[in-house]
């Protein structure tokens, strides 16, 4: 199969002899006009090959970029899941019920004392973790802050401005401990 196109068709008598060389004279002379004017052919199908090869490239990006932003997510996950875990502190049930809300709903956590106490003042805070609530300390509760704020549920502000005045005249009435919401 070492024949070209023409030379297959003058054998099949499809073609004569004098039609196929002004054929190739034709090309030849359009070929050499080219060259000669600088004319440059336009490819279509190597631009739509461009094009396509570019869409692509974006399309490949973005699903680069997404697929980063997911392991980013999961990552910020991971370490908001281990600061609870490893900074929570031990529930008691058999310790003061505390109430607090999230969001519309009362729920309630039982707390021993000192832990309560410490609640009320700012020093601890209550997360979300999954479908459970957890206590962890307020230096915690500022890195998940950081990372994924809806988590937090309840935080107090520690009260720095704590009324020491000697005309105070309820400093020596202390608040029931029987005083619970």
């Amino acid at each position: 199969m070492g024949n070209s196109l023409s030379d297959q068709l003058l054998k099949a008598g499809l073609v004569n002899n004098a039609k196929a060389k002004k054929v190739r004279s034709d090309k030849h002379k359009s070929l050499k006009q080219q060259r000669k004017h600088k004319i440059e052919t336009v490819n279509e199908t190597k631009e739509q090959f461009q094009k396509q090869q570019q869409l692509k490239v974006e399309k490949d990006r973005e699903l680069n970029r997404q697929i980063k932003e997911q392991a980013e997510k999961t990552a910020v996950l991971a370490q908001i899941k281990q600061l609870i875990d490893l900074n929570k502190l031990p529930q008691e049930p058999e310790g003061t019920a505390f109430n607090f809300s999230d969001g519309s709903k009362v729920k309630t956590l039982y707390l021993s004392d000192s832990a309560r106490e410490y609640l009320v003042k700012g020093r601890l805070a209550i997360v979300r973790s999954g479908q459970s609530y957890q206590v962890i300390p307020a230096g915690v509760a500022e890195k998940i802050q950081q990372r994924d704020t809806t988590l937090i549920v309840m935080v107090n502000e520690p009260d720095l401005s704590v009324n020491t005045a000697d005309d105070d005249p309820y400093a020596d009435y202390k608040i029931p401990d029987d005083l619970i919401w």
